[in-house]
């Protein structure tokens, strides 16, 4: 009989572990309790939060069909009754669900008996033509796996999932955006490969580069998240205006209004808002109200 904690029993109200199959034997298919596992580090939605919204569609279909496909895990070494998830995160997180909710679902996982490098394969494979694994997600798995098993060669890594060296190295770049823009990004999970070469291509200049951090910090402290190609845009203002004049823009991802200051030749100071296409709320006053008084005060102190 299997064990249940408070914590267990404080995820899955109602669900005793007594009702549930322990598994005795390795490679066939079982009945497990979504909280006997955890995420395998190799796995490439590891690190992901799941997000119902996102997977709506699965658990609607477990709901009404149950869990057509096993998840593959194997034994942990925290002992038995624990396993650690090679591929199927989504199902595991869906059906944990369900669970707390109060339906009757179970979780079918396949149990297998392999090392770090064979897990990764079959997890590789798993997710390889999945559209719903996102590249930030494939490139944390492709990292992970090739410090492990690859010598930290891309070429090597390449060759293990079958592209060529220039797509390993251009979703490995996504690993490589500075958690300052991270943190101004609307949705850094979703974050393309496009994105991050464009970004690269203008960061690996110093001026430029630390110009875009000093403007990542300024939209950070606005309390503001912008979608890439919008981004890509604020970051990188024109250098021959940053010469001319001092701008602060403040340009929501709400299309709220649009914040000018300009200091003239003469040292006169003119400020523009764009006109307002609709009523503000109060964070989106706030913001402006700041970025006025942020413009003001920097155009003050020069």
């Amino acid at each position: 009989m299997i064990e249940e904690t408070d914590t267990q029993a404080q995820l899955f109200p109602g669900q005793s572990l007594a009702s549930w199959e322990k598994p005795e034997d390795d490679d066939s298919i079982h009945t497990i309790h979504p909280s006997q596992c955890v995420a395998w580090a190799g796995n490439a939605r590891h690190a992901q939060e799941f997000c119902p919204r996102r997977s709506a569609e699965l658990i609607d279909s477990i709901a009404r069909e149950g869990q057509r496909m096993p998840i593959i895990v194997r034994r942990s070494s925290e002992g038995a009754g624990h396993y650690e998830i090679i591929a199927g995160m989504r199902r595991h997180a869906a059906v944990g669900l369900l669970l707390a909710k109060g339906l009757d679902v179970q979780l079918k996982a396949r149990i297998i008996s392999v090392d770090d490098e064979e897990a990764w394969r079959i997890s590789e494979a798993e997710n390889a033509g999945r559209q719903d694994v996102t590249p930030l997600q494939r490139a944390r798995s492709w990292a992970w796996a090739m410090e492990r098993f690859h010598l930290g060669r891309q070429d090597r890594l390449a060759a293990a999932v079958g592209k060529d060296v220039a797509t390993v190295s251009r979703t490995l770049s996504l690993l490589n955006v500075p958690q300052e823009i991270l943190d101004v990004l609307l949705d850094p999970e979703a974050m393309s490969i496009n994105f991050a070469s464009k970004l690269q291509a203008r960061l690996s200049d110093d001026t430029q580069r630390e110009a875009a951090l000093t403007r990542a910090k300024q939209i950070r402290e606005l309390e503001l998240r912008l979608a890439g190609p919008k981004l890509l845009e604020e970051l990188f203002l024109a250098t021959e205006q940053l010469n001319a004049q001092t701008i602060f823009d403040l340009d929501d991802v709400l299309e709220i209004a649009k914040v000018r200051l300009t200091r003239k030749a003469d040292r006169t100071l003119s400020l523009r808002v764009k006109p307002l296409t609709q009523d503000l709320t109060k964070r989106e006053r706030t913001a402006l109200l700041r970025s006025i008084e942020k413009a003001l005060s920097s155009a003050l102190d020069s």
